[in-house]
């Protein structure tokens, strides 16, 4: 009886525990491949109009940013992959913990490195810009609401 109470009281907790982790490897998602292309549209002309960006620079940031989703299109398809063996262990009758708990452990090093990706993208963005540029992109960028975090936001880019 006792053994059956702890073995309960474990499973809660581990189930507690990959359910928070889980969370937030899906509020660390990358962008899906109809909202990086929304996100080149309208937006990148109103940024371009802020910024005064030359035509130089917008061939550059346009360079950069297809670089940039070429390389990261293998780490989309694995953040996804491990997304869906996540999703199909949960939704086993009996999901087991230690396959459940690396697969959001993995998750979570895939997010962390799309933010990592996603910061070395800024960096080289920023490197295009004169310094009064830059002041006011950083002013844009802090303007901005975080989009992914939160109650009633939809989950997807986040800053930056």
């Amino acid at each position: 009886m006792k053994t059956t109470a702890t073995n309960r009281t474990r499973n809660l907790a581990a189930g507690l525990i990959l359910t928070a982790l889980f969370a937030t490897t899906l509020a660390a998602q990358p962008p899906r491949r109809g909202d990086q292309q929304r996100s080149e549209g309208r937006g990148f002309g109103r940024l371009v109009e802020f910024l005064e960006l030359t035509e130089d620079q917008q061939a550059q940031w346009q360079q950069i940013h297809e670089d940039h989703r070429a390389a990261t299109m293998d780490l989309r398809d694995q953040m996804q992959a491990n997304r869906e063996a996540l999703r199909a262990e949960l939704e086993t009758e009996s999901p087991d913990p230690t396959t459940v708990g690396q697969l959001t452990l993995d998750g979570r090093d895939l997010a962390r490195t799309v933010k990592q990706s996603r910061e070395d993208l800024n960096d080289q963005l920023s490197g295009t810009l004169t310094e009064d540029q830059r002041i006011r992109w950083e002013a844009f960028k802090e303007a901005r609401p975080e989009r992914g975090r939160g109650p009633g936001r939809r989950s997807g880019r986040s800053r930056g």
